[in-house]
């Protein structure tokens, strides 16, 4: 460990001695310290700062690869007439297939895998809350709506 990550340590140990361990005020201190401490700033945020600098490089490497890709994607190839194959064997090769191609996708760096802290899924927009919802919450809470 370096002596920078030593010293924030040491500083994190002084804020909540300082506040009697309650985080809220030993985190306002912290940050109090570090608007004239360089030092603690930098050691503090060294660790995330080197984590947004990784996933910086990678997402360039990713979207790198994926314009090689769709260039590759782009080449014309050649029709070939797939033999007749009874349906449902062929939907379950079909299947098979596109496990395999996500696997060696994500073995292979082709696709990238999802990390934990990033969720990739858009959240849907929040829906408005129904007049019946809100007379059910209110009625818990023991406020009647007239």
């Amino acid at each position: 460990m370096s002596s920078h990550q030593d010293y924030a340590r040491d500083r994190v140990r002084d804020a909540l001695k300082e506040a009697k361990g309650n985080v809220p005020q030993a985190q306002r201190l912290l940050l109090a310290w570090m608007d004239f401490d360089e030092l603690l700033l930098r050691a503090i945020a060294e660790p995330h700062l080197r984590s947004i600098a990784g996933y910086a490089l990678q997402s360039q490497l990713f979207d790198e690869a994926e314009e090689h890709h769709a260039v590759q994607a782009k080449a014309p190839v050649p029709d070939v007439p797939k033999p007749v194959k009874k349906q449902a064997a062929a939907v379950e090769e079909e299947a098979a297939g596109a496990f395999g191609l996500a696997l060696l996708q994500n073995v292979t760096g082709g696709a990238r895998a999802q990390q934990f802290g990033f969720v990739t899924d858009e959240m849907d927009a929040p829906q408005k809350t129904s007049a019946r919802h809100i007379e059910a919450i209110l009625q818990l809470a023991g406020k009647e709506q007239k």
